[in-house]
């Protein structure tokens, strides 16, 4: 069996002459790469949205938790939990096991 030249990437291995060349579109966050602009422009939206919206929810749980951190006193902290007490933060809080108390 003769040896023949290939190209080889990633556990890929590709004919030299079954290979063509042709432009292509890599993330440059994921590593994906598209092979049409529409899909990479597509690609780059959602994750465009999805890190926008994961960022704003962590906005809102900064201004929450700082709040609760800035209490001035254990009476302020009731009073605060009683009125917060039906945000989703604090279900989500209570239901996963995580806490709200600032470590000193």
């Amino acid at each position: 069996m003769p040896a023949i030249k290939a190209y080889k990437s990633k556990g890929k291995i590709i004919p030299v002459d079954a290979a063509k060349v042709g432009k292509a579109f890599q993330c440059p966050w994921t590593d994906e790469l598209f092979g049409t602009k529409r899909g990479y422009i597509t690609h780059l939206t959602k994750l465009r949205e999805t890190r926008m919206h994961k960022r704003a929810k962590q906005n809102i749980r900064d201004k929450k938790f700082a709040d609760f951190y800035n209490q001035p006193s254990l009476e302020a902290v009731v009073n605060w939990v009683n009125t917060i007490r039906s945000s989703s933060l604090i279900m989500h809080t209570v239901l996963h096991g995580h806490t709200i108390v600032k470590e000193c």
